[in-house]
């Protein structure tokens, strides 16, 4: 049984939304093959700030097919009467008082910073056009 993967814009009954906003639709035929379009897994690679070749482009095409696949095998499974597991050894988190431990220096901070405008520490732009993390 093949697991069929399209993004909204090849469905005009897109599901429901994912991450970013973006609509997906998962179904489920006999003879479906994983597929995924090469625009979508650029898209999501755009959104990732990647840049994918062509042969890229397939090689991921092909493996987030098979993990989407694999989600929709797992959605399948009858799990009444499963708990829910936070953690498979038993243990707990500590849960230790929040006291302030040792601090760097402004002064010490602004030294060793690549870029400062004292008391701040300039770091990249994150959003929009700025390159990101």
């Amino acid at each position: 049984m093949g697991t069929e993967v399209r993004a909204a814009a090849d469905r005009p009954e897109a599901g429901p939304t994912g991450a970013w906003g973006v609509a997906y639709s998962l179904s489920m035929s006999a003879d479906a093959e994983k597929t995924l379009s090469a625009e979508y897994v650029r898209k999501v690679a755009a959104l990732s700030r990647l840049a994918l070749t062509d042969a890229q482009t397939e090689q991921y095409r092909g493996q987030l097919s098979g993990v989407l696949g694999y989600v929709q095998r797992l959605r399948e499974l009858n799990l009444d009467g499963v708990e829910p597991l936070a953690n498979v050894g038993g243990e707990t988190n500590r849960l230790d008082d929040d006291v302030p431990g040792p601090t760097l220096s402004n002064e010490a901070l602004m030294q060793i910073a690549p870029e400062s405008m004292p008391p701040f520490v300039k770091v990249p732009k994150v959003f929009g056009d700025g390159g990101g993390a």
